[in-house]
Order: structure tokens, then C-alpha cells, then sequence
């Protein structure tokens, strides 16, 4: 009796505790909901202001966006925006500009759908990687593709739409070799008369570098191609009565430097110009860091046939990554080639050096622009009478000389102490403008000093050097001080430049003051132009 008792006096006990945390947690939620109300009624105006995310963009706006990250990422970014939301996906299908690029790599059900999605009337942007199959599998027959079979493929599936490609890019895998490019550029002979009449430009470009030995014979045209761009590889020369390139007009060729066959090298680059009457424009950069000191000295240059290049009126010549030594002997190279290029209606010639070190002695480095800067310049023909001007319509010349210094500079084969080798400040630029007197226009970017020389003269039948420059302009030159920029001017007095220049344009130069320039130049020259 006295047990059941005790139970039943637990229970009770139990239960009035049980109604005590009842009640509690009754007073601590309406506590809770109260400091809840308050907060959302403090962060109602700051929760209002915040985006609804891509939900309260314009179907427009979103257009602009998919547009910008198909360009800037890949184009398979069309086929991953397209599986995000049913709204995305509606809005990708039916913009067919997010459809025009047809990439190698992609299986035939998916470029098929790429074309039939952009539309009847798109133009396509087509990419090509070329590789060699791993397995050798085709190396013991020439007469078999050298190509990863998914290049057929590729071709098979984006045929009936070449007639609306409008660039072409092709890419040589590291491992491959010129075989590929050559095997990639005939495969469009597969039908007699194949015209690609859209295409305007053509990519071509090597991750290795590769020298095609053999001339090919193309029966595709392209008749609207106007640019050519191609980098680590030249193509082969072309052989046939109708060239493929025959109608390009801007070509730009980016290739290290041989250092050990340069004539080799250079001998190819007019070869294939050749078969690019039209060419107007060309731009060649060569890579220089493979150059040291000893490497040029071994290697006879050869005289480059001449040609036939009259309707180049634009050249861009650009010296990457090039540590400045005693190797002088390289301007000799470029001497060359400008010769067997032969430009008699250049109009317009541009010098980018990007230096990212030095490797000589200020006098060492005297010698190397001065014979680098002469050389650089359309060449000269001497005979009895006098030096003949082999580029009577050179107008405008322009020099972008930058300092990039390398992390780690390497010193090969130098006998000169560090604490002499020479330094940015210290390197004056000559430019013999006696040997360049058609020029009118002339415009400097450089971390160097400028001073002018009068060169190789071209002199007039009276014995004076005739100068006809009467603009200079010098942009972002930071590191020239106002006592550089007299020395220049003097040196154009001692030309006898000075009194017929018209203007003289100073932008963007933060280290020369207005005061001290006007002081130096004059009122009626000046045309200064402040830092933005």
C-alpha cells in the first residue's frame, strides 16, 4: 500500500514539473517571437534592397550575359547554361549566337546540333586541335592519315557548313609535327572545287615549333580571306595556279628565333609571303630568349632572293623577350630579311622591343643599338653617285622600346663583371634619321634616352641631307627627365631637323613637367598633352 502511494506522489510530482516547462517554454517562445518581429522589422528595409537573383533579370539582360560567357569561357558553356533551369534552357535554344562556334572534341551529335541550332543563316567560328594517335598506329604508312581519327569526323560533320565558316583555327598539338598541319590543310581537297566563301580568317597556331619541308598544292579557294595569323610555324609554300593566301592582305607571324639556321628560318617567311600578292599589313614577332652571345657568330648569313612584295605599305617588326648582350651581330639577320622583302611601297614601319635584361657594358650596349637601330631601317643602295632610298614612301615610323626585367636573370658566358653591366638608365637610343628621309612622323615610347644620328644619308643631288620629318611625338616616356629631353633636341639642332619640325607632342609623360617642357620645345612646337 505504502509503495503505491509513493508512486502515485512521483507522478504527481512529475506531472506539476512537466506543466512548469510547459509554461516556461511558453514565456521563452513569446519572448523569442517578439525579439523575431523587431529584427524583421529592423531588416525590412535592407532585405527589400537585396536582389532577387537571375529571377529578376530581363530575359534581355540574360541574352547579354550567356553571350559574354560563351565568348570569354568555351563554347560548350552554351550546352551547360542550357541544362541549369527550364527558363535558361528556352533562352539558350533560341539565341542562335551561342551556337556558331564548332569545336574539335566534340562528338558528331553534338556539332550537328551546334549547326542546327544556330540557324540557316549563322556564320561559324570553327576550331581545330591536331594530334598524332599515341599508338603510333599510323606511322609506318605515309599513305594512311596521320590524324586522330576524330578529325574525319569533325569534317564529316561540319561539312555541308564550311560554305559559312568565317575563321578558322588550327592547332598543333606539342607532340605532332609539320606532317599534321600539312595533312590538315590538304584534307580540304577532298572534293574538286571546294570554296569556303565566307571564311575571312585563318589561325594557325603550333605547340611545339615546326618547319613544313614541302610545298603543297591546295585546290580549296577562299575568296573572301583577308587575315592570316599563325605562331611557332610558318606554312609550307604553295604551289598550283591559284593560291589559297592570294588574297589575304594582313598577315602576323609570331615564331621563336633559330638561332642555329636563321637564314633557313627567314628564307622561309619570304618564301611563303609570296604566295600573298595583296598583303598589305605584316606583322612578325620573333621570341628572342633562345639568343646568346656566341650563337649567330657560327652561321654565315646567306643573300635572300629578292622579292616581289611592292604592295606591303604596313610592318610591324617585335623583338620579345630579348636580353640585350653583345651579340650585335643579330641586327644583321633583320638587315636581311628587311632586304628580301623588298617593301617599295612601305608607307608605315613600327619597332617593339621588350627587354627584360642586359648582358654587356654600357659601352658594349652603345654599340649593340646603334648598329641594331641602323639596321632596323629600310635598307640603302649604294652606287657612284649616291645613296638611293629603297623605300621612297616611308612616311611614319614608330618605336615602342619597354623594360620588362626577368625574375631571374641569367648570365650566359659573360666575362663582364656584374657591378659594370649596364643599366636601364644609362641606354641611349640612336635613330639615324639621316638615313630615313622621307619620314614626316615619327613616335617614341621607350625607357631609354632618344638622341638622333644622322645614319647611312641618303643625300640629295646639291650634297645636303634632306629631312622631311615634322612631327614627334613621345608617349609614356616616364623614365626621360627634362635634361634627356634637351639632349634630344640638340642632337636635332645638330642635324639640322630642328628648324622645320611643326610639332612636337609630348602625352602622357609624368616626369616631365609643363614648365620645363614649354622652356625646352617653345610655345609655337608644342603640343603637350597631360597624364590621364
Amino acid at each position: 500500500m505504502a509503495s503505491q502511494w509513493h508512486v502515485h506522489s512521483r507522478l504527481l510530482q512529475t506531472a506539476y514539473e512537466m506543466d512548469a516547462i510547459v509554461s516556461m517554454l511558453g514565456t521563452l517562445m513569446g519572448i523569442a517571437s517578439d525579439i523575431k518581429r523587431q529584427y524583421d522589422q529592423l531588416m525590412e528595409p535592407v532585405i527589400s534592397r537585396l536582389s532577387k537573383g537571375f529571377a529578376c533579370l530581363s530575359d534581355d539582360l540574360l541574352h547579354i550575359i550567356f553571350r559574354f560567357t560563351v565568348e570569354e569561357d568555351d563554347p560548350f558553356q552554351a550546352v551547360r547554361l542550357s541544362l541549369v533551369s527550364r527558363r535558361f534552357r528556352n533562352l539558350a535554344i533560341l539565341d542562335p549566337t551561342l551556337w556558331t562556334s564548332l569545336c574539335y572534341g566534340a562528338s558528331k551529335d553534338e556539332l550537328e546540333t551546334f549547326i542546327v541550332r544556330s540557324g540557316p543563316n549563322a556564320y561559324f567560328d570553327a576550331s581545330i586541335r591536331i594530334v598524332r594517335p599515341l599508338n603510333g598506329e599510323h606511322e609506318s604508312s605515309r599513305s594512311k592519315s596521320v590524324i586522330d581519327p576524330a578529325f574525319n569526323d569533325f569534317l564529316e560533320a561540319c561539312w555541308p557548313s564550311m560554305s559559312r565558316w568565317t575563321t578558322l583555327t588550327i592547332t598543333l598539338a606539342y607532340f605532332g609535327s609539320s606532317r599534321e598541319l600539312e595533312f590538315a590543310l590538304q584534307s580540304f581537297n577532298r572534293h574538286d572545287g571546294v570554296c569556303f566563301s565566307s571564311l575571312q580568317e585563318i589561325r594557325i597556331h603550333s605547340e611545339g615549333q615546326y618547319v613544313c619541308k614541302k610545298s603543297l598544292d591546295l585546290t580549296w579557294m577562299a575568296p573572301n580571306l583577308r587575315s592570316l595569323q599563325t605562331s611557332n610555324t610558318v606554312p609550307p609554300g604553295l604551289t598550283g595556279t591559284v593560291h589559297v593566301f592570294s588574297t589575304v592582305t594582313a598577315f602576323k607571324c609570331k615564331d621563336i628565333l633559330a638561332v642555329y639556321q636563321p637564314h633557313r628560318q627567314a628564307e622561309n617567311f619570304v618564301e611563303f609571303i609570296e604566295s600573298m600578292p595583296n598583303l598589305t599589313t605584316l606583322e612578325l614577332e620573333f621570341q628572342m630568349f633562345m639568343v646568346h652571345d656566341y650563337s649567330f657568330r657560327l652561321i654565315e648569313f646567306p643573300v635572300l632572293p629578292p622579292s616581289s612584295h611592292h604592295s606591303i605599305t604596313s610592318f610591324t617588326l617585335t623583338l620579345s623577350q630579348y636580353t640585350v648582350g653583345r651579340d650585335g651581330n643579330w641586327a644583321v639577320y633583320f638587315a636581311e630579311l628587311f632586304l628580301g622583302l623588298n617593301m617599295t611601297r612601305l608607307e608605315e614601319f613600327t619597332l617593339v622591343m621588350d627587354v627584360i635584361g642586359f648582358n654587356a657594358s654600357i659601352t658594349e650596349c652603345d654599340i649593340f643599338f646603334n648598329g641594331l637601330s641602323l639596321a632596323l631601317l629600310p635598307p640603302h643602295h649604294h652606287d657612284d653617285a649616291r645613296t638611293r632610298v629603297v623605300c621612297p614612301r616611308l612616311s611614319t615610323l614608330n618605336y615602342h622600346l619597354k623594360y620588362n626585367p626577368a625574375k631571374v636573370q641569367e648570365i650566359r658566358g659573360s666575362d663582364v663583371d656584374s657591378e659594370t653591366l649596364a643599366s636601364p638608365e644609362q641606354i641611349t637610343f640612336p635613330i639615324p634619321l639621316g638615313s630615313v628621309p622621307t619620314v614626316t612622323t615619327l613616335n617614341i615610347t621607350t625607357f631609354t634616352k632618344v638622341s638622333f644620328t644622322r645614319g647611312i644619308e641618303a643625300l640629295a643631288d646639291d650634297g645636303i641631307t634632306p629631312c622631311g620629318l615634322r612631327e614627334i611625338r613621345f608617349e609614356g616616356c616616364d623614365k626621360m627627365e627634362i635634361s634627356d629631353l634637351r639632349l634630344t633636341i640638340q642632337s636635332l639642332k645638330d642635324m639640322g631637323a630642328w628648324d622645320s619640325l611643326e610639332r612636337f607632342v609630348v602625352e602622357n609623360n609624368d616626369s616631365l613637367k609643363y614648365s620645363e617642357v614649354l622652356d625646352a620645345v617653345g610655345e609655337e612646337r608644342l603640343h603637350y598633352i597631360y597624364a590621364s
